[in-house]
C-alpha cells in the first residue's frame, strides 16, 4: 500500500537501510525500512539523491512486521543490496540564546566558518551540513570519521586500478568494484545514469575527491573544537534547560561502531542498524 504521509519514524523499533551500487547495470538505489510500534512496516525506496517512494505494509503486529522485513531483506540481498553504514537521528533545532551572551555569538561564528569551510564538500558530493545537529548528512544518514576512513580506502583502490582500467577498459572488475565501494560510502550527484568513467575515470577527478575528503576531515576536526566550546558554555553558567542542554551536548555527536558490530549487521542481525554512512 502506498502512502503520502510519512509517519513518525523516531519511535521505530527497528530500522534497516540498504544500498545497491552496480555500475554495470546502472544501479544506484537505496532502500530503507522501519518497524513501527503499531505493527506497520514503512518502506522508502528509489535512486540515490532523488525523492524516495513510500510503501506501507500493514502487518497487524510488531512480530509480523519484523518477519515481513526479514523476508524483504533476504530478497534485497539476493538482488545485490547491502547494509548502509548510517546513523539515523531526528532533526533538532537549537536556541543560541540559552548558551549565554558570552558564548552564543562565538559559537555561531564558528559554525558559520565551518559551513564556509564545508563548501567544497557540498559542491562535489551529495553530502550536506546540518547546522542544528552539527553533522554532515546524506539522504540515508550521518557521516562520521569511520565513513571517511572507508571512503579513503575505496578511493585509493580506484587510483591503484585506474591505469589497468584505461588499458583494459573501464569494465575492469577491480576498478568497478572500487568505484561501487566509494559511491556506497560517498554519494555523488551523478544523475540517472551511472557511468564509472564519467564519475571517477581520470586522475583529476580522483584527486578532486581526495581533496574533498581532506576538507571533510578538517571539518570534522572543527566540529570537535566547537563541541568543546559548547561544553564550556554549558558548564560555565549558560542558562540551559535540561532538554536544551541534551540537544547542545549532542551537537556534532556521531556513534562509532566496532568491526564486530558491522559484521553482525552484514549478517542480518535483527537489531536496529545504528551505524553510519
Amino acid at each position: 500500500m502506498t502512502t503520502r504521509t510519512r509517519p513518525d519514524l523516531s519511535k521505530a523499533i527497528r530500522t534497516v537501510k540498504l544500498i545497491c551500487v552496480n555500475a554495470t547495470t546502472n544501479s544506484n538505489k537505496q532502500w530503507a525500512a522501519w518497524v513501527l510500534p503499531d505493527g506497520t512496516l514503512y518502506v522508502e525506496y528509489g535512486r540515490v539523491n532523488y525523492a524516495q517512494k513510500p510503501h506501507v505494509y500493514s502487518c497487524r503486529s510488531v512480530a509480523l512486521a519484523d518477519n515481513k522485513l526479514n523476508q524483504l531483506l533476504a530478497e534485497k540481498r539476493n538482488k545485490g543490496y547491502r547494509p548502509v553504514q548510517v546513523e539515523d537521528q531526528p532533526q533538532i533545532f537549537l536556541d543560541f540564546n540559552q548558551l549565554g551572551s558570552d558564548y552564543a555569538e562565538t559559537v555561531r561564528e564558528k559554525i558559520d566558518q565551518l559551513a564556509s569551510m564545508a563548501e567544497p564538500v557540498i559542491n562535489h558530493t551529495a553530502i550536506r551540513f546540518d547546522r542544528d545537529r552539527g553533522v554532515f548528512v546524506t539522504q540515508m544518514g550521518t557521516v562520521s570519521r569511520q565513513t571517511l576512513t572507508q571512503a579513503t580506502m575505496a578511493l585509493q583502490k580506484i587510483k591503484a586500478s585506474l591505469n589497468g582500467a584505461i588499458r583494459r577498459g573501464y569494465e575492469s572488475s577491480p576498478y568497478l568494484d572500487a568505484v561501487e565501494q566509494y559511491l556506497s560510502t560517498v554519494p555523488l550527484p551523478i544523475g540517472m545514469k551511472l557511468e564509472a568513467r564519467q564519475v571517477l575515470g581520470n586522475l583529476d577527478q580522483i584527486t578532486q575527491q581526495f581533496g574533498m575528503l581532506q576538507t571533510l576531515e578538517g571539518c570534522l576536526g572543527k566540529v570537535e573544537e566547537i563541541r568543546i566550546m559548547i561544553e564550556q558554555a554549558i558548564s560555565w553558567g549558560g542558562a540551559v534547560g535540561s532538554d536544551e542542554r541534551a540537544r547542545w551536548l549532542n551537537w556534532g555527536a556521531t556513534e562509532e561502531i566496532t568491526e564486530m558490530e558491522e559484521q553482525t549487521a552484514l549478517a542480518g542481525d535483527e537489531r536496529a542498524c545504528w551505524v553510519r554512512w
